[in-house]
């Protein structure tokens, strides 16, 4: 088969493979691509944990889940904060969207501190110094979302 046809002869060989990719895309929305390679699925403990090297991070690890080569908007990261244990009071430009999966500990803007525990939701708005602190001897562990 030809795309182009000039003078009789076929300029451009086309396979049955890429006229089934034409032909679909006529069918889907052109910023929409075949549902098995848009869902991303992945075994959250398989993804390896990276110390926080940040001055003022003390025992903590991080987890990028989804990154920015894997979703449009948003990365997902997982934290694990070892007993005793605090990130660095930093604040910058973008938002914090975090749940706490295990353990207690306390968010602080460096003034207030607030109680943390399973179950709890954190927003924290662009440039807001925030902290977030073990306080007991279990580790805490949260899922935390930024924008991209």
């Amino acid at each position: 088969m030809c795309r182009v046809i000039h003078d009789g002869h076929c300029r451009y060989p086309i396979n049955t493979h890429q006229i089934r990719k034409l032909f679909l895309s006529l069918l889907m929305p052109s910023d929409s691509v075949p549902l098995r390679s848009r869902i991303y699925v992945a075994n959250s403990d398989r993804t390896k944990k990276n110390k926080v090297r940040e001055w003022g991070a003390k025992k903590v690890w991080i987890q990028l889940l989804i990154d920015r080569h894997r979703a449009a908007t948003f990365i997902m990261r997982r934290f694990f904060i070892k007993p005793r244990g605090e990130t660095p009071l930093h604040a910058h430009r973008w938002e914090h969207e975090v749940f706490i999966l295990k353990g207690r500990g306390i968010v602080t803007d460096g003034r207030v501190k607030l109680g943390l525990r399973a179950g709890t939701v954190v927003y924290v708005p662009p440039n807001q110094r925030h902290q977030f602190r073990n306080t007991t001897n279990i580790q805490l562990v949260f899922l935390c979302l930024i924008p991209k």
